[in-house]
C-alpha cells in the first residue's frame, strides 16, 4: 500500500495498492484532482471553507468525476486507486 499526499489550500491524500507507480504520476494526478475541485467549487470556497461539512458534501457530489479521472490517468490499473 502506498500513501501519497500533496498540500494545496487543502491536503489531498491518495491511497494506492499499486506500488509500481512513481511519485511524479501521483503528483500529476493530485494536481488534476485539485484543479477539478477548483473548477467545480471555485478557489474562494476552498480557501475560505467556512462550512467544512458543506464542502465535503460538494466534493462527494463530484466523486464519480474524480474516479473517472483516476481511471483515465491510471487506465492500466483500474483497482489500484480509490477515492473516498
Amino acid at each position: 500500500m502506498l500513501l501519497f499526499f500533496q498540500c494545496f489550500s487543502i491536503t489531498l491524500i491518495l491511497v494506492s495498492h499499486d506500488e509500481e507507480n512513481n511519485d511524479w504520476l501521483f503528483g500529476q494526478l493530485l494536481d488534476l484532482i485539485f484543479g477539478a475541485i477548483v473548477l467545480f467549487l471555485g478557489i474562494e470556497d476552498i480557501v475560505s471553507m467556512k462550512n467544512v461539512e458543506r464542502t465535503k458534501n460538494d466534493i462527494r457530489v463530484i466523486l464519480n468525476f474524480f474516479t473517472s479521472l483516476v481511471y483515465m490517468c491510471l487506465g492500466f490499473c483500474e483497482n489500484c486507486c480509490q477515492i473516498t
